[in-house]
C-alpha cells in the first residue's frame, strides 16, 4: 500500500482541511515557545537587576552576608558576564578611589570581602566559558 495522492478536488480539500489546522497548531507552538522564551529572559535581567542591587548596597541595608550571597548568585548569570566583569573592574579602580574607608578597618574587611567574592564570580564565569569552548572543541575533533 503506497502514498495515498489526491486526484480529485474533493481528495485535495480533504488533505487541506488536514493540513491547515496542523500547520496552524505547529505555528502556535513555535510563537508560544518564542514568547516564553521572551518572558523567560525578562525575568532573568530582572532578577539580575536585583541581585546587582543587593550586591551594590547603595541604601546600606543589605547585611553582608545577603551581599555575599548576590556575588555567588551571579555566577548563574553567565549571559551577562561581560556586565559582571564591568563591575568588579569598576569597583577595584574607581570605587576605592571615590570612598576613602582606610580609617574604617570593619568597613575595609567588608569591602575586601565582597569583592573577594565577586572575583571568585568572575573568575567562575571565566572558567566555564574556557571548559565549555574547549568542550566544543574536543567534541568537534571526534568526529
Amino acid at each position: 500500500m503506497g502514498w495515498v495522492t489526491p486526484s480529485s478536488l474533493q481528495d485535495w480539500i480533504a488533505w487541506a482541511g488536514l493540513a491547515i489546522p496542523f500547520a496552524a497548531l505547529a505555528w502556535a507552538a513555535v510563537m508560544h515557545v518564542l514568547n516564553q522564551r521572551e518572558v523567560h529572559r525578562q525575568k532573568q535581567y530582572e532578577n539580575l537587576m536585583e541581585l546587582i542591587g543587593r550586591y551594590n548596597n547603595a541604601s546600606n541595608k543589605e547585611p553582608l552576608f545577603t551581599q555575599l550571597a548576590a556575588a555567588y548568585e551571579l555566577r548563574n548569570y553567565r549571559r551577562y558576564k561581560s556586565i559582571i566583569e564591568a563591575i568588579y573592574k569598576y569597583q577595584n579602580e574607581k570605587v576605592a578611589e571615590l570612598d576613602d574607608i582606610s580609617d574604617d578597618p570593619i568597613r575595609m574587611a567588608k569591602r575586601e570581602l565582597i569583592q573577594s567574592e565577586l572575583k571568585k564570580t568572575v573568575d567562575y564565569l571565566n572558567n566555564r566559558q574556557s571548559s565549555v569552548v574547549s568542550k566544543n572543541r574536543q567534541s568537534g575533533e571526534g568526529q
